[in-house]
């Protein structure tokens, strides 16, 4: 009787100890789970929202990158309409200055033959009063030279003028 009498408490202190060793066991196991699974479910919920914060990223990145080429095409499309317009704009440029040099030149010409006028007509006038000083004209002759003096400064100044115009050009 011993036996049982010891045999009970022993039973219960073993099935005592053997219970708590398998709450023990199943405690760390449970827990050793729970990790594994708290772990692959916060990886898996931290990987989905990642990706999730990626996708919207890229959708903002993608909507940047279209916004960002179509301001490039349109800043190429002004640039390319702008140098059209310089090209337009060197062109006339390049005739006005063609039509204005022939303009300088048929001046320059004008200029040379209003001069070569202007030095007959003084020689006429000398001629003319070499012509009345003797028949007594001397006022008429007088007037002459003043008047030849004058046309030839004129053409003197016309000529420089136009000389000073072929330098230049």
């Amino acid at each position: 009787m011993e036996l049982t009498t010891l045999s009970t408490p022993l039973a219960a202190l073993i099935g005592l100890a053997a219970g708590q060793l398998i709450a023990v066991c199943a405690f760390h196991i449970g827990k050793r789970r729970g990790y594994s699974a708290g772990r692959k479910d916060g990886f898996d919920s931290g990987y989905d929202l990642a990706e999730e914060e990626l996708e919207i990223e890229l959708n903002e990145t993608a909507a940047r990158c279209n916004s960002a080429e179509r301001l490039l095409a349109s800043t190429q499309a002004e640039l390319r309409r702008l140098k059209d317009n310089h090209a337009r704009a060197m062109q006339d440029a390049r005739e006005a200055y063609e039509a204005l040099h022939l303009q300088l030149d048929d001046a320059q010409v004008l200029n040379d033959q209003h001069a070569r006028l202007l030095c007959d007509a003084a020689d006429t006038l000398r001629l003319a009063a070499n012509v009345w000083r003797p028949i007594n004209a001397t006022l008429k002759a007088d007037a002459a030279t003043s008047q030849a003096k004058q046309l030839r400064d004129l053409a003197g100044w016309l000529k420089p003028q136009t000389q000073h115009m072929e330098r230049a050009a």
